[in-house]
Formats: C-alpha cells, sequence, structure tokens
C-alpha cells in the first residue's frame, strides 16, 4: 500500500512539474514566418465556363498571444497573413465576361487547445478576409470578402524559445452576388491553407 501511495504522489507531482513547464513556454507573444501552399476556388452560378482555380505557395507572417492554465489549457488571439495568386479571365453568351482576381488572406482568429511542454495541440475559428473572387470584368474597384474559418493545428517545441508549427484552415465564401451581362449571379469561393511556420516567442 505504501508502494503505491509512493507511485501515485511521484505521478502527481511529476504532472504538475510538466503542467508548469506547459505554462511557462507556451504563454506571451509570439511571432513567426510561414510557408503556405493555398488552394482557392470561385464559381459563377455553378457556370462550368466560369469555374476559377488557383494553386500556390507564398510567405506569410502571423502573430498572437497565448494565454495558458496550469492544467495544460492553452487559448489566444492570433492574426496570420498570406498571399494568393488569383488570375483569369472566360467568356460566355450567357454570363458574359468574368475575372478571377485576388491577391491576399487575412486570418484573424482564436486558438484553443491542450499543451504539454513540447507540444501544443489546437483548434482554431476566426474569419477570413480576401479580395480573392471572380468578378464581372467591368468591375474596375476592389471588393473585400469575409468569411468565417476553421481549423486545427500542432505546435512543436524546438529549443528557448523557438518552435515550428503545422496547420490547416479552410475558408468558404458563398453566395456572394454580382451582376454579370446585366443578371445578379451568386459566387462561390472556397479556400483550403496548409501552413508551416516557425515561431518565436519573446
Amino acid at each position: 500500500m505504501l508502494y503505491r501511495e509512493l507511485i501515485l504522489t511521484s505521478a502527481i507531482i511529476l504532472g504538475l512539474g510538466a503542467e508548469a513547464q506547459a505554462q511557462g513556454r507556451w504563454a506571451g507573444f509570439y511571432a513567426g514566418l510561414s510557408l503556405d501552399a493555398v488552394d482557392t476556388s470561385s464559381d459563377v452560378a455553378s457556370n462550368a465556363t466560369h469555374r476559377y482555380s488557383d494553386n500556390g505557395a507564398s510567405l506569410g507572417l502571423y502573430a498572437g498571444y497565448n494565454y495558458a492554465r496550469a492544467n495544460g489549457f492553452v487559448w489566444g488571439p492570433e492574426i496570420a497573413l498570406t498571399g494568393i495568386n488569383a488570375s483569369g479571365s472566360r467568356s460566355d453568351a450567357g454570363v458574359g465576361t468574368s475575372s478571377f482576381r485576388g491577391s491576399f488572406l487575412l486570418n484573424p482568429r482564436m486558438r484553443l487547445g491542450y499543451a504539454t511542454d513540447r507540444a501544443f495541440f489546437y483548434g482554431m475559428v476566426g474569419l477570413g478576409i480576401t479580395d480573392a473572387g471572380a468578378e464581372p470584368d467591368t468591375n474596375s474597384g476592389t471588393d473585400i470578402y469575409v468569411s468565417g474559418s476553421i481549423g486545427i493545428g500542432a505546435e512543436f517545441a524546438l529549443r528557448d524559445d523557438w518552435s515550428t508549427k503545422i496547420e490547416a484552415v479552410h475558408y468558404t465564401w458563398n453566395d456572394v452576388n454580382k451582376t454579370f451581362n446585366g443578371n445578379v449571379q451568386g459566387v462561390d469561393t472556397k479556400t483550403t491553407q496548409f501552413t508551416i511556420g516557425l515561431s518565436r516567442k519573446f
């Protein structure tokens, strides 16, 4: 019985120690650089002619602040910015001429999850803000679209205050109404983003 109590007490002490280390490692301000693979598609009224897709890689930036509890629960706001290189133009008799345009994707979000001393596993909810999507060719301005975003990720400590992370985030901008060739058409745009990041805590 004494051995069991000693083992249980030791496990509790070790667990509390790991939680305290996790709290110290992950809490606070951080910033980083990312390599983002971005897949963006945009359709005009489900018209097969006006169906666009862009796959590309871009460098990005992100920064955030983590709050960490002693039980390993970590949460905090983060904002990430990456590039999109959307381009193209299509024409037919029904819709007329459309163009596929876009240059950026901004993602303010909240990360929530569980951390140990060496790893942090989390989910993300936030907003997707972009100028990417199919437009009437006559539109000379730049429209900004806002949607919800959802994602998952994992971050791993490297040494000292450095860490690396992997993430997947999905965005959907549905039923954005635009006037093509004198008719109002719905534009659906979707983006999936895969990220590898290198973070520094300050």
